[in-house]
């Protein structure tokens, strides 16, 4: 499982580096399962929070012209940023609202229906929410 692979990844790691800052802030996104990930493979860059909060707006009523909540969340970025990228994720949607941007890290406010088509850009490496980020060593 994929759970068990990162555990032997530490494992490993602990082995060479004994202090937890070298291995202790590894962590899963997505689903752990297969289920909801064999639909969609772009949204195991969520975190677990982001994709419960997805998945349960997916899975309940509601009216047809209901507004889909805004989450907010940091986008980790596989490069670092620029206004060409910014422009592609403002492009998703008028609905985005960007707050700032600082070397590979975007903080937006994203509709939650949109979460999938953020996670499907190329350049998106991961999703969580703002309180999961930490400058700490």
């Amino acid at each position: 499982s994929k759970a068990r692979a990162l555990q032997r990844a530490q494992l490993d790691i602990e082995g060479s580096y004994r202090h937890p800052r070298y291995w202790a802030a590894f962590s899963l996104f997505g689903d752990w399962g297969e289920q909801l990930l064999a639909a969609d493979a772009s949204l195991a860059k969520l975190s677990q929070e982001l994709l419960d909060v997805w998945s349960a707006w997916q899975s309940r009523a509601h009216e047809p012209d209901e507004e889909p909540p805004l989450v907010a969340v940091v986008i980790a970025m596989t490069v670092t940023m620029t206004a060409e990228l910014l422009g592609v994720i403002s492009e998703l949607s008028e609905e985005i609202a960007i707050k700032g941007s600082f070397g590979h890290f975007v903080e937006a406010d994203v509709p939650v229906d949109l979460l999938p088509a953020l996670c499907g850009l190329q350049q998106v490496e991961s999703v969580t929410p703002p309180w999961m980020t930490t400058n700490s060593p």
